[in-house]
């Protein structure tokens, strides 16, 4: 590389490489070869080239004429290398003195051999030394370079400086430790002290310091060699007391205590360095030199041990043993001593054993043999001296060779809480473990929801669970190895949870609280006896006070239990989940026991039985039917056969009530009849839900509403019929199938009914004319007869014409009894049947011919059925107070006409027609995807009320049914979307899955969309997206800018309206609807709200207020909440006053709103 430098041709090119080579430590003459074999322009060349690189480098650092410092020399890495070359090397060293960089050159030789003499003789500064300490390595390759005969010598000299530098450091350690120490004296002159810290802060000479080691005269060299401060010989030998002990807390307590005697003999007195060690080092030194030998000797007592070392370090014997090795250096010894210390705690332990054994010996009155406990409970330890020191009790150490300060806790624990024990054992009768589970799990009920009492239950488990060899196995006899034995196994529980003592502690203190529920749970077969003797279980809404409810499901609201007021007694009440309670704590305490089962047994069967009747109750009243609606039971346990009612059904109207009385017989008991009367109501049920299928089948606008809707509007337009007066809340609900109905819509619509149904009424008489002329005669002479019996017997001709009506068929002796009944009432108002509608308690009297108070079971039920059968005969007909299904249905078709707007929507390509569409969709995405289903419409791209069902937790299996029918059998020309369809409940999907199918295999001939939308979220989870996977569909592609103008567009007002007219404009874009966010409170929605409304009001010159604020602030937000505030809103038909309807909604609850992904 050198050579082809030398040759002009290739110097610019290896310049910069040879540049390179001078960073590399290797040395010159390995990098460059023999350098002898080099011609003289070589060499020449070579020289000028290291000259510039140096220079060039000098300057970088320096700069020309300045004279560089040790610490830019020692950062110049590459310098060896350098000086190699321009300093070494035969010739090339003759004729460096001729070059231009020799003033440089010479200036740092100067330098370093500076350095080199101030490290021999200690004259060097503190910094200066670091420096070198930190780049030896550099500054020893430098020494070698300008002056290799000295290389070995300085290596020495540094290393003994960096010696007295690191022990330089000790004693600055240690003087601050000192003066830390001297703190405690009011008064001490410090100054010395000072002197050497202002020395090391000016960065003085090390052989200002310390005494410096002359290099000359010490020919080896060790590492450990000594160094002392130059000061007083008192502060010398502070320094070296305070760094040996300093790490020991004696000599810190012992340093302490001095101190404070000496402020207290001579407070005023100002403390110097040569009184610090007189008066405070030498007493400390001469104390610890005095325990230090009594160590070493054993002459130190136990009690000595204890009180200078045990308070401190416990039984952290490493901590122990660095602390005497600091103030006595010999190991053998202090491990002797310690071990001595180990030997008489354990005894010590042992002591405390035997105590609480003792203890628990006396406090539970064993009578067996502890004599062993007694004997050494009387051995007292002498103050000795460690080496004097003997084990007395080897044999019984190794017993309890593990006991410790904890066991000893946990036995005395148990010895304190005797109270508690003993009554666990008299009230646990058969002391077993299993009998406490039992009154544990009864605790845990009667505690609830109450936190402090749950934590009661849980200490009482924990402690007597942890405790229970001792509770429940500990017998009067046992002597003192059962006890040991028995106490260990309380000891694996400590060891596996350690707060099992307090625990028991915690019992023992609510123990009053657990009596109370023991003498409560006490009680519990007597009370399940006193309700199969005596109780009075009562089945309906109204007895429970939950007749105000629109949707009762909940079988606390129709269940109630009294047991009558007598002379032990006052009258009690129960409800269902009290009911509940008491099986579950009575099935818990009657597990185990075999006697008084016959009255466990009883009582379960009649609650078995009235949750059953409760059950049929409760779905009868949801699914419509009115008969069931002022219906309730009454059941009487009493077995006795002196009271003579077993049940009592009750059929209830504004002033009167209907009983059917069920007798008691010595062959039937009440638990036998209830599942009787119960099948009974199951078939009412069967039959009821098939009569209102075939009605929705036939009526289509009957599947716009549930059998709750449907009563309320059966009810209400029989109220118009009858009294003209009707609900305002009926003209929203019929908005569904004709908007904007009012009452001259349903009176119009009513009338049309009666004549379509009287012109069939005519056609079907004709029918029933021409096939019944033969009979006419016979029957005829039959009702001569019949009316000259009543007659004879003296029945009004208003009487006898509702007798002829009820008893079709001419039964005489039926029509007599009931007649008689008729003609009992006060009051007689009874208007001719052919001109009067009855209602439905006119029925349920009607179907009741038998004037007797008690039957037998088969005879109630006799009647119960035939009461159901006048009732499905009369809602075939007209009621007074409920019109029929069948009528309400063709009212509603009719209404329906009115408003009805035929247009046919276009399904999407990528779904199919007459098959369910399951679509499965990121749920952030579900109601931008059930927009995408109509957009391809272009007239009528907004979906209808009628078409959509958004799917909760909440949804009915009612809601899901109709709307499904609405979708199979009635889609005219709609697209129908079942959305977040996976959130049903479980029980929901079942029979969405079942209902589904039957309706796809019976439709015929029609064609309909369905398209059920889900989240992917539950793709995995959800029943109902496995039964329908086989109709899984791909969503379409669409684009979100689409569906957001489509919902812009149809959100403006285009109807026209004055009302729409004043309202609507005070919207910038003319919405109807208008979505303002903030990420935060307080940014001013709800003063656009204000504005908003202040213009309405001046745009309708109006003070009133115009708003509604409904606010959504709970994460759980109540559906029945809104829909009420909105109810009190509904504006009566032709009363149109514009309003703005303001939902506040909270950041947080708008995370989780799905409807708002359609505006952002």
């Amino acid at each position: 590389m050198v050579s082809l430098y030398c040759k002009e041709e290739y110097k610019c090119q290896t310049k910069n490489i040879l540049k390179e080579a001078t960073k590399c430590t290797m040395p010159i003459n390995q990098g460059c070869g023999d350098t002898t074999r080099w011609s003289e322009k070589e060499k020449e060349t070579l020289l000028q080239l290291f000259e510039s690189i140096f220079m060039e480098k000098h300057i970088s650092l320096c700069g020309v004429h300045t004279k560089m410092k040790i610490e830019t020399i020692l950062s110049w890495q590459s310098l060896p290398v350098l000086l190699e070359v321009l300093y070494g090397g035969e010739k090339i060293r003759q004729s460096t003195t001729e070059h231009c960089c020799y003033g440089q050159l010479n200036g740092i030789r100067l330098k370093l051999l500076s350095k080199i003499e101030s490290v021999h003789n200690g004259n060097i500064t503190i910094d200066a030394l670091e420096l070198l300490m930190k780049n030896g390595g550099l500054f020893l390759a430098l020494v070698e370079k300008i002056n290799a005969a000295k290389t070995q010598e300085t290596r020495k000299a540094l290393n003994f400086r960096i010696s007295e530098f690191n022990q330089l450091k000790r004693h600055m350690e240690s003087l601050s430790e000192l003066k830390r120490l001297c703190a405690c004296l009011k008064r001490v002159d410090t100054s010395p002290i000072d002197e050497i810290f202002e020395k090391r802060k000016n960065n003085c000479a090390m052989s200002d310091i310390v005494s410096i080691i002359n290099v000359t005269k010490n020919s080896y060299y060790e590492t450990n060699m000594p160094v002392n401060l130059i000061a007083s010989e008192a502060l010398r030998e502070l320094v070296k007391f305070v760094e040996y002990f300093n790490g020991s807390q004696r000599f810190r307590l012992w340093w302490s205590d001095e101190c404070k005697k000496q402020v207290e003999q001579n407070s005023e007195h100002c403390f110097k360095m040569a009184d610090v060690k007189t008066r405070i080092m030498d007493p400390v030194k001469e104390r610890l030199d005095k325990l230090a030998y009594n160590i070493r000797t054993g002459n130190i007592t136990i009690n000595e041990m204890e009180h200078l070392f045990g308070i401190q370090f416990g039984r952290n014997y490493n901590a122990l043993e660095r602390e005497m090795y600091i103030i006595c250096p010999e190991e053998k010894e202090i491990k002797e001593r310690i071990e001595q210390l180990q030997q008489f705690r354990s005894h010590e332990d042992i002591t405390k054993v035997i105590q609480v054994l003792l203890a628990l010996k006396n406090g539970y009155q064993l009578t067996g043999n502890f004599d062993i406990l007694q004997r050494l409970q009387n051995h007292e330890f002498d103050n000795i001296a460690m080496n004097e020191y003997d084990n007395p009790w080897s044999e019984i150490g190794k017993l309890f060779a593990r006991v410790t300060s904890e066991h000893v806790s946990c036995i005395q624990v148990f010895v304190n809480c005797v109270e508690l024990v003993k009554w666990l054992r008299v009230s646990m009768k058969k002391s077993t473990l299993k009998e406490f589970i039992v009154f544990v799990d009864l605790a845990m009920i009667s505690a609830g929801d109450k936190v402090e009492d749950i934590a009661k239950v849980q200490s009482l488990h924990a402690g007597v669970i942890g405790y229970s060899s001792l509770i429940f196995d500990l017998k009067d006899t046992d002597d003192y190895d059962e006890v040991v034995r028995k106490c260990k196994v309380v000891w694996e529980c400590l060891k596996e949870n350690p707060k099992i003592p307090d625990k028991l502690k915690h019992a023992n203190n609510t123990l009053r609280w657990f009596k109370t529920i023991q003498k409560r749970h006490g009680d519990v077969e007597m009370q399940a006896k006193t309700i199969i003797e005596s109780g009075v279980f009562t089945i309906g809404k109204h007895t429970t006070g939950a007749d105000n409810k629109n949707i009762i499901t909940d079988l606390t609201d129709v269940i109630k239990l009294t047991i009558p007021a007598n002379n032990t007694y006052e009258s009690t009440g129960y409800n269902f989940q009290q009911l509940e309670d008491l099986q579950s704590k009575l099935m818990l305490v009657a597990g185990e026991a075999r006697e008084g089962h016959e009255s466990v047994d009883r009582f379960t069967a009649i609650i078995e039985g009235v949750i059953r009747l409760s059950e049929v109750y409760i779905r009868l009243v949801s699914s419509g039917c009115v008969l069931f609606e002022n219906f309730a039971i009454e059941t009487f346990c009493e077995p006795n056969l002196e009271t003579p009612v077993w049940a009592i059904l009750q059929f209830k109207n504004k002033t009167d009530v209907t009983q059917l009385k069920c007798r008691k017989t010595a062959d039937e008991k009440l638990e036998d009849i209830m599942p009787k009367l119960s099948e009974g109501m199951e078939i009412c049920l069967k039959e009821w839900i098939e009569f209102v299928d075939e009605k929705r089948k036939k009526h289509e606008h009957l599947n716009y509403f549930t059998m709750n809707q449907l009563v309320f509007l059966q009810k209400e337009i029989a109220n118009l019929i009858v009294n003209a007066t009707i609900s305002d809340n009926v003209f929203p609900l019929l908005a569904y199938v004709k908007a904007g109905c009012n009452k001259d819509d349903i009176d119009e619509a009513y009338q049309c009914v009666t004549k379509e149904m009287e012109t069939n009424d005519l056609k079907n008489n004709e029918k029933q004319n021409s096939n019944t002329k033969e009979s006419d005669e016979t029957k005829n002479k039959d009702k001569s007869v019949f009316i000259s019996r009543l007659r004879e017997i003296g029945f009004t001709g208003k009487i006898i014409q509702r007798a002829l009506k009820r008893f079709p068929e001419y039964n005489i002796h039926d029509a007599i009894l009931w007649c008689m009944k008729l003609s009992l009432k006060e009051n007689e108002d009874i208007a001719e049947e052919s001109d009067e509608v009855w209602t439905v308690a006119q029925y349920i009297e009607s179907a009741i011919v038998d004037d007797s108070d008690f039957d037998d079971f088969d005879k109630m039920l006799q009647k119960f059925k035939g009461v159901w059968n006048k009732f499905i005969e009369s809602v075939e007909s007209n009621l007074k107070d409920y019109i029929s299904l069948h009528k309400l249905g063709t009212l509603l078709r009719l209404l329906g006409l009115k408003g009805e707007t035929n247009f046919q929507r276009q399904m999407p390509a990528v779904y199919k027609e007459n098959q369910p569409n399951l679509v499965i969709c990121p749920t952030g995405q579900v109601l931008r995807t059930t927009m995408s289903v109509y957009i391809e419409s272009e007239e009528i791209n907004f979906p209808n009320a009628d078409e959509v069902l958004m799917c909760t937790s909440q949804t009915s299996l009612e809601e899901v049914d109709i709307f499904l029918r609405r979708a199979v059998f009635f889609s005219r020309g709609k697209i129908h979307c079942l959305v977040e369809a996976d959130k049903l409940e479980f029980v929901v999907c079942e029979g969405l899955q079942a209902n589904l199918l039957e309706y796809i295999r019976n439709v015929e001939n029609k064609t309909y969309r369905l398209v059920i939308i889900c989240g992917s979220e539950n793709e995995h989870t959800s029943s109902l997206i496995s039964s329908l996977e086989k109709y899984r569909t791909e969503r379409m592609n669409f684009d979100t800018s689409d569906v957001s103008k489509v919902i812009s567009r149809n959100l403006k007002d285009k109807s026209g309206t004055d009302l729409a007219a004043a309202a609507v404009p005070v919207d910038y874009e003319k919405s109807n609807v208008r979505f303002v966010r903030s990420w935060r409170s307080g940014d001013g929605k709800t003063l656009y709200k204000k504005r908003r409304e202040r213009e309405l009001q001046e745009k309708m010159n109006s003070k009133e207020v115009l708003s509604l604020s409904i606010p959504l602030h709970e994460r759980q937000v109540c559906g029945d909440n809104v829909v009420g505030r909105l109810l009190d809103q509904t504006q009566k038909p032709g009363y149109n006053k514009p309003r703005l309807f303001h939902n506040d909604v909270t950041n947080d609850l708008l995370a989780a709103c799905t409807l708002i992904t359609l505006f952002i």
